[in-house]
């Protein structure tokens, strides 16, 4: 039996291979174990770009020795998202074409991108010096350079540029701190006021503002400016609770700063990296560690909250995202102006994963310092690059490890678990779980979902009796689920047991789930099941539409289709069916009904009709 709506809680492992351009080839699959290789004009193939666990390679190396053939490898390479590659190629050939600004500014481009910011600050010097109006972002980089060297006045003078893009929200940020910097916090708190105006970045705003008005002394109108004593902390950025905690403490208010952070721990189970740090300290020596002290931390932190905001929740790999270039940009000048800003170094991994750059992901998290407060986290998203690069080994060897480093700590032991119950590793997904039961409590209120996790590997590897117990659970805790009443509900109804309530069931989980096909696709087969085919028409039609590529919801439609008398078009959806990605196990009786047909349905219930 195949349960359908399990795919879209699976992991993704897409890893696509190199691309082809002219001269350009895919070679054999690196190991994994270190960077691409750097450009070089020796003899033999030359790797140009490595495209999740491939390389790209020129078969001849001369083409590389013309302005031209450079441009073209470091076309390919942006192309494929390697940019440090594109960006030596494209100097490459700007050396030889020292007068071509379009070649200078995409140049600069890609070196943001790639982090290379000590090498686009001469090439920002140039275009700057040709067109001080031509682009925003490079004034931005230069004013940032300026901070970093404490030349205030310099910054400011950058800063007339007219922002355009996502500058229209960093300049504001940039200006603030560097006149803080010159000593003017009027101005300072005047150029946040585009952010309040604007809406976009309140919690920027607020935050930078209560920065700035601490740094000046003014600690009640710091505190002020931080209005988030009323709101739900769950809702409220964990930089700007430390923030106002620190504001509390040097106001005099331990108690009131050692209560804020303890609040926004119990309601808050992941970002507490720093939070937790803060907590430790104030409990013993009632101290807490200043944050962004000098201008270029507070530029830094807030290039880091804007490209936060501004990068796409979803990217595809093959169509460039200018979001994506500007938030990954910030990122990466966020770090350039403060080194220890190891949660930028997170939010550049996540990015350059969503590019499926893997490796070049997990280079930038090996920076993260073991012990840091974002060590553990970035050891998760390592092992994260290894399962989308499809080595689930090198996954599950790193999460044993961390996993036996942290006896009381769950999130990397059910990682493995989610890794073999998204690879059908069912029997060894269960004896993970059993293994995360031990340490999670009863009364723990995520409790439920482990209960589902378990109670699918349960059922996948044949032990309903052990799967219906589990989901049964997960309802007593969390009764109005929609994935696990769908999960009970279908199972019962592909079974025959329990109809009625399995159907109510599904119906609950449709309610909530309009849009999710292989929920509606449930819906329809309960329909089926009970041999009104008619309605498991309606709905079953409605599930292909929002999940035209799933086999199985293909041959339902089909089976529905044969019962209703639609013997062509059944035909044609198994057909479809057959040209999708579908398990072996379901070919052959989808074959056997293309040749022969289909006999008398088997019913359960008492509704039916005729077919």
């Amino acid at each position: 039996m195949k349960i359908r709506q399990l795919r879209s809680a699976g992991i993704s492992a897409a890893v696509i291979a190199g691309l082809l351009l002219a001269g350009c080839v895919a070679s054999d699959a690196q190991d994994g174990s270190g960077p691409a290789i750097g450009l070089t004009t020796a003899p033999g193939p030359i790797q140009v770009a490595d495209v999740g666990s491939s390389h790209v390679r020129i078969n001849d190396p001369s083409q590389l020795e013309t302005p031209y053939g450079r441009y073209l490898a470091g076309r390919h390479a942006e192309r494929v998202h390697d940019y440090r590659h594109a960006a030596e190629m494209f100097a490459a050939a700007l050396a030889d074409a020292p007068g071509n600004e379009g070649l200078r500014l995409r140049t600069f481009s890609v070196m943001l991108r790639a982090g290379m910011i000590d090498q686009a600050l001469p090439v920002a010097q140039s275009l700057y010096a040709a067109n001080p109006d031509q682009s925003s972002m490079v004034a931005l980089v230069l004013a940032a350079k300026a901070l970093k060297d404490q030349d205030y006045p310099a910054a400011l003078s950058y800063l007339q540029t007219p922002a355009r893009q996502g500058e229209q929200f960093s300049f504001p940020v940039l200006k603030a701190w560097a006149h803080l910097g010159a000593g003017d916090s009027e101005a300072a708190l005047a150029a946040l006021v585009q952010l309040r105006e604007g809406d976009a970045f309140p919690d920027l705003a607020q935050g930078h503002s209560g920065l700035i008005l601490k740094n000046s002394g003014d600690l009640q109108g710091a505190e002020a400016a931080i209005p988030i004593a009323s709101k739900d902390l769950e809702s409220v950025p964990a930089w700007l609770v430390r923030t106002l905690a620190r504001v509390k403490l040097d106001a005099g208010d331990a108690a009131g700063a050692t209560d804020l952070l303890d609040r926004y721990a119990t309601g808050n189970r992941y970002s507490l990296e720093h939070v937790e740090a803060d907590r430790a300290n104030l409990a013993e020596n009632g101290t807490l560690a200043p944050l962004m002290t000098l201008p270029n931390t507070g530029v830094a932190d807030g290039l880091l909250r804007i490209a936060s905001g501004v990068r796409p929740r979803t990217v595809d790999p093959s169509i460039r995202q200018p979001a994506h270039d500007i938030a990954l940009s910030y990122a990466w000048l966020a770090v350039y102006l403060d080194d220890n800003h190891d949660e930028a170094r997170l939010l550049i991994a996540g990015m350059l994963r969503d590019l499926e750059r893997y490796q070049d992901s997990s280079l930038v998290l090996d920076e993260i310092e073991a012990g840091a407060p974002f060590s553990w986290r970035a050891r998760i998203a390592i092992a994260d690059n290894f399962i989308d690069a499809q080595n689930d080994e090198a996954a599950i060897a790193l999460l044993e490890t961390m996993s036996a480093e942290r006896p009381d700590d769950i999130d990397a032991l059910l990682k493995i678990g989610d890794i073999l119950r998204s690879r059908s590793r069912f029997e060894e997904g269960t004896q993970v779980y059993n293994r995360v039961f031990e340490r999670v409590k009863p009364e723990d209120p995520g409790r439920w979902r482990l209960h589902y996790f378990r109670g699918i590997t349960y059922e996948r590897s044949k032990h309903w009796p052990e799967a219906e117990a589990d989901f049964l659970a997960a309802l007593e805790v969390n009764p109005d689920n929609p994935y696990v009443l769908n999960y009970l509900g279908y199972s019962w109804i592909d079974q025959g047991i329990n109809v009625e309530r399995a159907t109510e069931m599904v119906r609950q989980a449709v309610d909530q789930r309009q849009n999710d096909g292989y929920i509606v696709d449930s819906l329809g087969w309960a329909y089926y099941r009970v041999g009104k085919f008619s309605d498991a028409v309606v709905h079953l039609e409605r599930a292909v539409q929002l999940r035209p590529s799933d086999p199985v919801i293909n041959d339902h439609l089909g089976d529905a289709y044969w019962r209703v008398g639609r013997q062509r078009e059944a035909r044609f959806q198994w057909t479809r069916a057959l040209s999708l990605d579908i398990d072996e196990d379901l070919i052959a009786p989808i074959e056997e009904k293309m040749r022969d047909g289909m006999g008398p349905p088997e019913v359960v219930g008492a509704a039916k009709e005729e077919g």
